[in-house]
């Protein structure tokens, strides 16, 4: 999917997973990866990683950079899954 119509969408997640990995927080990384091994396919990935994503935004103290960063994500999955335009 990295290459194909979404790749900007593609970069945007990878951004935020590195933006979430630049917190101090180091369960919240360890735990998306854990709920991302359950996916069976690319874009089952993605819907994990979303749904991860906003969780987080709803429990998790982050800074301005790390919020903007996974809000940016979530939306970027909404325009893969085709429910959001870019």
């Amino acid at each position: 999917m990295s290459d194909g119509p979404y790749k900007r969408e593609v970069e945007v997640v990878q951004r935020a997973i590195a933006r979430l990995r630049s917190e101090g927080d180091p369960r919240l990384i360890a735990e998306l990866e854990e709920e991302q091994r359950a996916a069976a396919t690319g874009l089952e990935w993605y819907g994990i990683t979303k749904g991860a994503f906003e969780r987080f935004l709803a429990s998790c103290p982050l800074s301005a950079d790390t919020r903007a960063a996974l809000q940016d994500g979530v939306h970027a999955v909404r325009v893969i899954y085709g429910s959001a335009t870019r």
